[in-house]
């Protein structure tokens, strides 16, 4: 990899290629959004790019449990002996809702906070380099449950709207959009989902994470499909 290509100023190889590429672009992935807010306020105030609640529950927050109460579900009857190395979040939708997770993440500050200049991370970003989103989705023993993981990047400076619908209609202008669509999660087994975008216009500013789940039974709980260590990161080049 060279450092001073594509606009990249003459950094230290190896700290550069650590920060750009192996650390995840995600915020508190999983904190409550209680405990987001209380650890924003400890941190001693905003941070650039950090200025909003990192995950947004679109429709509530009473439809996530987070934590162990999430994994319930997982190890009745012979469970994984394997999950991820991150807190679980589950989802309390039936079959007609989509509660939903979604988090925007500033592109550009976050190289800034890696050291790159402004300008520098720009022209990164204008040559369209690998962007991966991996999240892990499993089901309980009892319920089905489904998920759908969503990429979208875009140079707009629009708020990205929060109604579903309206979602779906922005993402159509979006600069590049990578979705798992609808699927089954397995009951009692983590899967490793991965969505990975490159080679996308010039312009990309931001990236926006979805995270949907739901129960295939009509179930009052939290029955739905589990998730658990998302993580955005920039692609190593070959």
């Amino acid at each position: 990899m060279r450092a001073d290509s594509g606009g990249i100023p003459p950094l230290r190889l190896p700290k550069l290629y650590c920060e750009l590429y192996n650390t995840n672009l995600l915020l508190n992935p999983w904190l409550s959004l209680e405990e987001q807010l209380a650890a924003r306020r400890s941190d001693g105030g905003d941070v650039p790019g950090r200025g909003k609640v990192p995950w947004l529950a679109l429709g509530g927050g009473h439809h996530w449990a987070w934590g162990e109460p999430a994994a319930e579900g997982l190890t009745t009857g012979g469970g994984p002996s394997w999950r991820p190395a991150g807190a679980v979040a589950s989802s309390y939708g039936w079959a007609h809702s989509w509660p939903t997770l979604m988090q925007e993440i500033d592109l550009v500050a976050e190289l800034e906070r890696r050291g790159v200049t402004r300008a520098a991370a720009c022209a990164f970003l204008d040559r369209g380099p690998g962007l991966a989103l991996e999240v892990y989705t499993a089901a309980r023993f009892d319920c089905g449950g489904e998920y759908e993981v969503g990429l979208a990047l875009d140079g707009r400076s629009d708020p990205v709207p929060v109604d579903v619908l309206a979602q779906v209609y922005w993402m159509a202008g979006c600069a590049a959009v990578s979705t798992t669509r609808q699927m089954a999660a397995e009951p009692q087994r983590w899967r490793r989902q991965v969505l990975r975008l490159e080679a996308y216009q010039a312009g990309v500013r931001r990236a926006v994470v979805l995270l949907r789940a739901r129960g295939q039974l009509f179930w009052s709980g939290h029955y739905g499909a589990k998730l658990s260590a998302p993580a955005l990161r920039f692609v190593a080049p070959p």
